[in-house]
């Protein structure tokens, strides 16, 4: 085996490992770009609601990878390296000869100041996977030490990049896999769950989703959610794009409802939608945005079920938060639910701890716009 094989074997063994514990992925990276003689390795999500859905970076100081977004790194008219993904699409390796060629084009140097900063000015890239909504990409970042990439270093990542590219469909597989697990604990209720992907795509749906689709008062187009009133269509899809475009590690905004009248004859239904928990290591292919389309009654169980998929409720605890927002008294509830006091309020301990409240009013701003209807878009 030459000295190329065994340096790339090793790279892409770790690549192998990722897909199924995504933690690894920073590893994964790390070994590319040492294998390809660079600083750092990069896995970055581009386009989507977020814009930027996820950015990986090894070696890369948290600020950096917020300033990013803040000069809106994304931008193909800002960032060579975009461009040159969008400009050289049939490239399998783009590197500094294709960002040289496109940096006239740029409308200012605010991506060249902060390659500068944090000092990635060479590397090259490939583009894995692409959709509609973007694409994934990978790339290895040099230093103004590491010098640009040489033949023998695009060989390497040339190499290691099909099989990144076959860990990354292997981890969107599964998150798509994860999100109909999750949509079957809602298989018994009447109304209409539908659970959305970063891009805001629907990834899953209940059988009560399904009838509502074959009714023909909604519709599916490029896999978003549409009604047949463009209104709504777009009161719809911009509220599950805001919701689809929460990253992993920002405050999760509050349920919202909306009111959703349809055409003349049309019974009208009511949207709950709320941002499901994710953590760092998503591709964004799985549940990130439940949907529950229902009419203008709601069944207590419905709301039970949502409560705990929303916000990672036990169902006991969804049981207790409801009695809550009906004004019974801890007593009551512990004698309605023949459980102890104490055990009582450690569940209430809890679900202010998962709502991120301290006190019952807050509890009841949270989630009284979901029982008692109103809401915003």
């Amino acid at each position: 085996m030459s000295s190329i094989d065994q340096i790339s074997a090793e790279a892409i063994n770790r690549f192998e490992a990722a897909a199924f514990d995504p933690s690894l992925w920073l590893d994964a990276l790390q070994g590319m770009a040492d294998a390809t003689g660079s600083a750092r390795g990069q896995l970055i999500g581009i386009g989507g609601p977020a814009v930027v859905p996820f950015n990986w970076v090894t070696g890369f100081p948290e600020k950096a990878l917020a300033e990013f977004v803040t000069i809106d790194g994304g931008n193909p008219a800002i960032n060579p390296r975009v461009a040159a993904a969008n400009i050289f699409p049939d490239e399998p390796v783009a590197f500094e000869r294709h960002y040289d060629a496109v940096r006239p084009a740029l409308k200012n140097s605010i991506y060249a100041d902060f390659s500068a900063t944090y000092d990635i000015p060479y590397g090259c890239q490939a583009k894995l996977l692409e959709d509609e909504s973007g694409f994934v990409g990978l790339a290895a970042l040099r230093t103004e030490r590491d010098g640009r990439t040489t033949e023998r270093d695009r060989e390497v990542f040339a190499r290691i990049a099909p099989h990144v590219r076959a860990a990354v469909r292997l981890q969107v597989a599964l998150e798509r896999q994860a999100a109909k697990l999750v949509v079957g604990a809602f298989d018994t209720m009447t109304a209409s769950v539908f659970l959305c992907d970063g891009a805001g795509r629907v990834a899953a749906r209940t059988p009560a989703a399904d009838r509502l689709l074959s009714a023909g008062r909604f519709s599916l187009r490029s896999g978003h959610l549409s009604s047949r009133v463009a209104a709504e269509t777009a009161l719809l899809q911009k509220t599950i794009r805001r919701f689809a475009a929460v990253l992993p590690d920002e405050p999760r905004p509050p349920m919202t409802t909306l009111l959703l009248p349809g055409a003349p004859g049309d019974a009208p239904l009511v949207a709950d939608i709320a941002s499901l928990p994710a953590d760092r290591w998503t591709l964004g292919a799985g549940a990130r945005v439940l949907l529950l389309l229902r009419g203008r009654k709601r069944r207590s169980a419905d709301m039970a079920d949502m409560l705990a998929a929303a916000y990672g409720l036990s169902p006991a605890e969804a049981d207790v938060a409801l009695r809550m927002l009906n004004a019974e008294s801890r007593d009551s509830i512990a004698a309605a639910r023949n459980v102890s006091l104490d055990t009582v309020r450690a569940q209430i301990k809890s679900i202010f701890g998962k709502l991120d409240v301290n006190r019952e009013v807050e509890l009841i701003a949270r989630l009284g716009p979901l029982i008692y209807g109103g809401g915003n878009a």
